[in-house]
């Protein structure tokens, strides 16, 4: 059967700063490698953790496997012989399947000797480990017993509302975990994603969201022999601040950031019944940090991108052709809340509160969410605004952001301005450039089941001397391909200006303050060399010179006290609790001693949008 494929790959350089100009397509068979999966669909692909020129995919119904693909740049596409086909017979009884179905991959290599894989098997409600060297399944010991798989099923018990279209879903005091979503190992704990559809179709009923906690060891003698042992942990789970939770992507810190999709109905077109967010974990400890609301964004796709320096992520959207993104720098400082993550909570997202439930709101933090989304163009000749887009990526660089869309065969490539990330300043929305798509391959009807894009990922590509890029992505039956293409060309240019100073976004001193002098004297503590934040919006500096001193502490006491008003009340509150308080005085005389600089924050009005 031959290929419906547009082969008229993409060429497309991402050059940062340049004009903006549209991306364009370049027609030739020199730019396009293809690769045959013979599956119905592929549903994970994955980049070898210490070698970037293998790649791992994942075949799903017919004959559920792994294989390893050779994807050096400038060579033919060919698998390596390194693989593992899930046996027929695989022990499903944990689940409602007969056989297996793979639905996601995670790859891990953590210490040396420990080059593994886990298998998604999500009807069965188990995840297999597996070598990543032979392809062998990967033996641990679960429960006391050698097991080839780590089971997904548990009975929650407690008091539980379910979630419906419209709210008011059914009291539960039990429920079992089902619809095994991801899998992801940080540390010493492997996570699992259970989305616990309870009514699944065109009306669907959740239950609470639950991510499963497990204690993992793995031992490596000197002679190879190794030996892994897998338990509960304590807590053995924790409940999602919305339903549907479906990704897990390992955040700097060795943080977690889980992906809750909301309710969205099995119709095409789809509609988002309920509202998405993304929770950030601390999978040793076992707690719940915050959560980011996104509204009506109904994020989902197999992972976050986060960008190279951990500053930003990124996600797709389930249903609508759109991204969101969201400033993750700075989680692993976040205090742990005093609250039971095993008890469900109220959603971030029904309200306008601090915190709700006790865990904190992380608003401040949305870059993009549901109500101001990256809305990403149809591909040429497309008009619908329905798409999944299953995964979205950073590029190595961190100049650019790139995604799938499955129902419409695009590629949506997004510039992201990358400097000067290090500073304590929002991420604004200007960050980001016009989405531009192009066609990936043809449409295929509105099911999109034929030659659309799914999973992927990109590689850093110098052959020739020439520094560009390939994109490589899986499609869909029946004509289901791993397919190359080469980047190369520019995109449109993320040049915002919010205080009109003629100072681009990312490399103003004050972003939201206008200050055309881009005076920067210093930062705290007497005699700081200057530190990125400009006079014009450097909180605690009271006095105007640039510098937070004794003297603004000082200054701060005196009108509290009834004296001289402050020169520059606008910049008093760096505790951000909205005032000028004695805390504030406080921290400023700590920051000046250097006790506490961290307790100086960026948190007054010139520094907020």
């Amino acid at each position: 059967m031959t290929p419906r494929f547009a082969i008229t790959w993409l060429v497309l350089v991402l050059l940062p700063l340049a004009a903006a100009s549209a991306a364009t397509l370049n027609v030739g068979p020199t730019s396009v490698d293809t690769l045959p999966l013979v599956t119905l669909f592929p549903p994970a692909l994955e980049v070898h953790p210490s070698d970037p020129d293998r790649a791992w995919i994942a075949r799903s119904i017919n004959q559920p496997s792994v294989l390893e693909v050779d994807v050096t740049p400038a060579t033919t596409l060919v698998y390596t012989g390194a693989g593992h086909v899930l046996a027929a017979g695989h022990d499903c009884s944990p689940g409602p399947a007969a056989s297996p179905f793979i639905g996601n991959l995670a790859l891990e290599n953590v210490a040396p000797g420990v080059d593994r894989g886990w298998i998604v098997a999500s009807f069965c409600e188990i995840v297999i480990p597996f070598d990543l060297v032979t392809g062998a399944i990967w033996d641990v010991t679960y429960d006391t017993v050698s097991r080839d798989e780590v089971p997904a099923t548990r009975t929650i018990t407690g008091s539980f509302t379910q979630y419906v279209d419209g709210g008011g879903g059914a009291a539960v005091s039990s429920f079992d975990t089902d619809h095994t979503a991801d899998v992801l190992r940080v540390g010493t704990r492997l996570l699992i994603a259970t989305s616990n559809i309870d009514t699944p179709g065109s009306n669907p009923v959740f239950n609470p969201g639950t991510v499963l906690l497990f204690d993992i060891v793995d031992t490596v003698t000197p002679s190879g022999t190794r030996a892994t042992s897998v338990a509960l942990a304590s807590p053995a789970y924790l409940v999602t601040s919305d339903p549907n939770p479906i990704a897990l992507t390992a955040l700097p810190g060795g943080l977690v950031a889980v992906t809750n999709a909301g309710i969205h109905d099995t119709a095409f077109p789809p509609l988002v019944l309920g509202q998405g967010s993304v929770d950030i974990i601390d999978p040793v400890a076992g707690t719940l940090l915050g959560s980011i609301p996104l509204g009506d964004a109904n994020p989902g796709g197999r992972t976050l991108a986060v960008d190279p320096t951990g500053s930003v992520a990124v996600a797709s959207s389930r249903t609508l052709r759109e991204l969101y993104a969201f400033d993750v720098r700075g989680l692993a400082d976040l205090a742990p809340p005093s609250i039971d993550p095993t008890l469900q909570r109220p959603s971030c997202n029904d309200g306008a509160g601090a915190s709700a439930g006790g865990l904190p709101c992380l608003r401040d933090r949305v870059i993009h969410d549901g109500s101001n989304s990256l809305v990403v163009p149809p591909p040429p000749g497309v008009s619908s605004v329905y798409s999944f887009m299953p995964e979205v990526r950073c590029s190595e660089t961190g100049d650019f952001v790139a995604s799938t869309s499955f129902n419409d065969g695009g590629l949506a490539l997004v510039e992201f301005d990358s400097r000067h990330l290090d500073r304590p300043h929002p991420l604004l929305p200007s960050r980001f450039g016009a989405p531009e798509t192009l066609a990936a391959t043809e449409p295929s009807g509105p099911l999109g089941a034929e030659g659309q894009p799914g999973p992927m990922f990109l590689h850093a590509n110098t052959a020739g001397g020439a520094p560009a890029g390939d994109v490589y992505f899986a499609t869909g039956s029946p004509n289901s391909l791993l397919v190359r293409g080469a980047l190369s060309g520019a995109l449109a240019d993320p040049n915002g200006d919010e205080d009109s100073d003629g100072v681009q976004d990312a490399v103003d001193v004050c972003p939201l303050t206008a200050d055309a002098a881009q005076l920067d004297a210093g930062s705290v503590g007497p005699s700081m060399p200057p530190d990125g934040v400009g006079d014009a919006c450097q909180c605690g500096d009271v006095d105007g010179d640039g510098e937070v001193l004794t003297a603004d502490g000082t200054a701060l006491r005196v009108q509290l006290a009834g004296g001289a008003l402050l020169v520059f009340a606008e910049k008093c509150d760096v505790s951000g609790d909205g005032a000028c308080t004695i805390v504030d005085a406080a921290r400023i005389a700590r920051g000046v001693a250097g006790a506490a600089p961290g307790g100086v924050a960026q948190t007054c009005a010139p520094a907020l949008p």
